[in-house]
C-alpha cells in the first residue's frame, strides 16, 4: 500500500511539474507573440 502512495505521489507531482512547466512556455510564448 506504501508503494502505490508512493508511485501515486511521484505521478501527481510528474504532472504538476510538467503543467507547471508547460504553462511557462505557453505564457512566454503568448507574452513574445502579443508584443512582436
Amino acid at each position: 500500500m506504501i508503494c502505490y502512495t508512493v508511485s501515486m505521489a511521484a505521478i501527481v507531482g510528474t504532472a504538476v511539474c510538467v503543467h507547471n512547466l508547460m504553462r511557462e512556455y505557453l505564457f512566454k510564448y503568448l507574452v513574445s507573440y502579443h508584443f512582436e
